[in-house]
C-alpha cells in the first residue's frame, strides 16, 4: 500500500550529501555521521538504530563543545526521524540554534515535507533571519543550496531574494551560474501568471548578480535579462524606468528581440502596460482613447517594422489595431498587419 509507505524511503541522499560535502566548514566526520544518520532511519543492515546514533551524536556535542556544526547533524537526525522540533536542548545558544534549524529544514527538504519548512519559518522568524544574514557560518550557504526551489514553491519569495542577497558571494562559480539561471526561470514563470511584483525582484536579483560576477555570464544572458526587468517595470505602471532601460537596450547588438522591445516602447509611450491593453472593451467603446494613445506610439511601431519586417510581431499588431479602429477607408493596411501579426504568433 503506497499510502503506508515511509517517507524515509523517499529520502533524496545523493542531493543532501552533495551539499554537507560542499560546505567547507564541514569534515570528512561530518560526512560520515551524515550517512550514518541516514543508514540508521532507513534501517540499512548492520546500521545502528537511531537511539544509539542519537547518543553518538550527543557524545560527539559533547566532546568538544566548539564543534557547535554538531548540532546540525541532531537537526537532521530529528527530522528524518520524525522526532519533535526542539530549540530548548542543553547548551543551546544562537549559534548552536542556527545549526540545528538548519539540520532541521535539510531533512524536511529532503522527505519533500515542504509546507512545515513553511510552518517552521514563520513560527521561528527571529532565528530563521539570522541563519541567512550569517556569513560567519555555514548555515545560511547550505540551505542557499538546498531549498531555493521550495522556497519559491512556498511563495517565500522575499525570503529567497533575502538568503541570496547575503550568501552569495560564498558559493563557487557553477554555483553562482546555476543560482543565477533558476532565479530568471523563476522571474519568468511569475510574469508568466501576471505577478509582476514578485517578478521584478528576481530580475533585479539576477542583475545585481551579474553586476557583481560579470565575468559568468555572456552578453546575450544579460541583455535578456535587462529586457525581463523592462517588461516587468511597464507591467507595473512604471513607464519612464522601462523605456529608460528598454531605450538602451535596443541599440544594444546582444538583444535577440529587438523588434518587440521597441513596440514595447511604442505602448509606453501611450500608457499602455501590456499589448492586451491596446484591445477594445466589451463594456464600454473606448477606442478613441486606444486610438489616441496608440498614436503617440506610432514612430516606434513604424521604426520598428521598417527596421525588422515580419519579425516585428507587435508592431504590426499595434498597427492592425490601430488602423482597424480608426475606421480608415484602407482597411487592406489593417488585415496586412494583423496577418503579419498572427503569422508571426502562430511560428
Amino acid at each position: 500500500d503506497d499510502s503506508k509507505k515511509d517517507p524515509v524511503e523517499e529520502l533524496q541522499i545523493e542531493d543532501t550529501e552533495e551539499e554537507v560535502q560542499e560546505c567547507e566548514t564541514f569534515t570528512t566526520m561530518d560526512s560520515l555521521m551524515f550517512r550514518l544518520v541516514v543508514d540508521a532511519v532507513t534501517e540499512q543492515e548492520g546500521s545502528l538504530n537511531t537511539t544509539k546514533i542519537g547518543d553518538v551524536i550527543e557524545e560527539l556535542i559533547s566532546l568538544n563543545s566548539e564543534r557547535k556544526r554538531s548540532l546540525f547533524h541532531k537537526g537532521f537526525l530529528h527530522s528524518i526521524d520524525n522526532q519533535p522540533f526542539e530549540l530548548n536542548f542543553s547548551g543551546a545558544n544562537e549559534e548552536r540554534r542556527c545549526w540545528y534549524m538548519t539540520g532541521f529544514i535539510v531533512g524536511l527538504a529532503r522527505l519533500n515535507r515542504h509546507s512545515e519548512i513553511s510552518s517552521m519559518i514563520k513560527a521561528n522568524r527571529e532565528l530563521n533571519r539570522r541563519i541567512i544574514s550569517n556569513t560567519e557560518i555555514d548555515c545560511g550557504r547550505i540551505l542557499l543550496q538546498s531549498i531555493p526551489q521550495i522556497l519559491f514553491d512556498l511563495g517565500e519569495h522575499s525570503i529567497l531574494i533575502t538568503l541570496v542577497n547575503h550568501q552569495l558571494n560564498r558559493l563557487s562559480s557553477p554555483s553562482i551560474i546555476k543560482l543565477t539561471n533558476f532565479l530568471y526561470s523563476s522571474g519568468t514563470s511569475l510574469l508568466r501568471i501576471n505577478s509582476y511584483q514578485e517578478a521584478n525582484g528576481y530580475f533585479d536579483s539576477v542583475h545585481s548578480i551579474i553586476e557583481q560576477k560579470s565575468d559568468l555570464f555572456d552578453d546575450t544572458f544579460k541583455a535578456h535579462n535587462r529586457r525581463k526587468q523592462g517588461q516587468t517595470l511597464q507591467h507595473k505602471g512604471q513607464f519612464a524606468e522601462a523605456k529608460e532601460i528598454l531605450t538602451h537596450l535596443i541599440k544594444e547588438k546582444e538583444l535577440g528581440d529587438k523588434p518587440n522591445a521597441q513596440a514595447d516602447i511604442g505602448l509606453i509611450e501611450g500608457n499602455f502596460r501590456s499589448l492586451r491593453n491596446i484591445l477594445p472593451s466589451g463594456k464600454s467603446d473606448n477606442s478613441p482613447k486606444i486610438i489616441s494613445s496608440l498614436r503617440k506610439g506610432r514612430f516606434h511601431f513604424e521604426e520598428s517594422i521598417k527596421a525588422h519586417g515580419d519579425r516585428a510581431i507587435n508592431a504590426h499588431f499595434c498597427m492592425g489595431v490601430l488602423e482597424l479602429l480608426s475606421n480608415t477607408k484602407d482597411n487592406q493596411k489593417a488585415c496586412d498587419h494583423l496577418s503579419f501579426s498572427y503569422g508571426g504568433m502562430m511560428k
